[in-house]
């Protein structure tokens, strides 16, 4: 209670994030030093953004879209440079196979609750992470088809899933409001990035040799993603007085 009336004394005095956050010195190192952690409740309704994206996802796989309407769920150069603009925010819901929707999910259900919970009130904050999570999916897919323009067209929310890790990246971890460029959590989600591609590679290698067919990750999409998220994260973040308690 005390810390409590202390961060809103700071505010009242006009001091803003920036004084809030040097009062309250980032996580200590240890097993529990992730991008992930976090001190906020994250409410019920903040779910409902992420449950229904995935369940649109899920829909499209089932019903076997991307294969029926390629022009539609696929992204490539050539659809760009034609100027189709449905693929550019179609292909983030549609996905090649079921473990490639599932990690998506994961993700989605992972980082979008609690992340949503710190975009402010509903339903402004649904819409609030709704609009990132598009900005992060185009920004990814853009990056994608620009350096591969002869590549296989990218499909899936991969982008849009590391744009959110990246706006989350943005936010400290007790208050869960805003932390800056050169935080801490900066260098978290770099060695997150890392690790976790280095797996993906090792994956798709292995499954290439397994089943004698190249594998391909889309690892530019998910970068462009990412910094989209990084950086846009204090167009989205709510105000100090809708923080999460």
């Amino acid at each position: 209670m005390v810390e409590q009336e202390h961060s809103d004394d700071l505010f009242k005095r006009g001091q803003g994030t920036k004084a809030l956050n040097e009062q309250l010195p980032e996580p200590s190192e240890g097993p529990a030093d992730s991008l992930l952690m976090r001190e906020w409740d994250v409410p019920h309704h903040a779910h409902l953004a992420p449950i229904l994206l995935a369940l649109s996802m899920t829909g499209i796989w089932l019903l076997n879209l991307p294969q029926v309407h390629p022009d539609i769920w696929y992204l490539s150069w050539n659809q760009i440079a034609s100027g189709q603009v449905v693929p550019v925010f179609a292909h983030m819901l549609a996905h090649l196979n079921l473990v490639h929707l599932g990690l998506n999910m994961i993700g989605l259900m992972v980082i979008g609750g609690p992340l949503i919970a710190c975009f402010g009130s509903p339903p402004v904050s649904s819409a609030r992470f709704l609009y990132l999570f598009t900005g992060a999916g185009v920004a990814g897919g853009l990056l994608f088809v620009t350096v591969n323009q002869d590549a296989t067209p990218v499909i899936g929310a991969s982008g849009a899933i590391f744009g959110i890790l990246g706006a989350l990246a943005r936010v400290h971890p007790a208050t869960g409001m805003l932390v800056p460029v050169g935080s801490k959590r900066t260098w978290l989600m770099t060695k997150f990035f890392i690790s976790n591609h280095a797996i993906l590679f090792v994956l798709a290698a292995v499954v290439a040799v397994l089943s004698g067919q190249a594998q391909s990750l889309a690892w530019e999409a998910h970068f462009g993603g990412l910094l989209f998220g990084f950086f846009a994260a204090p167009l989205f973040l709510g105000k100090a007085a809708e923080r999460p308690r």
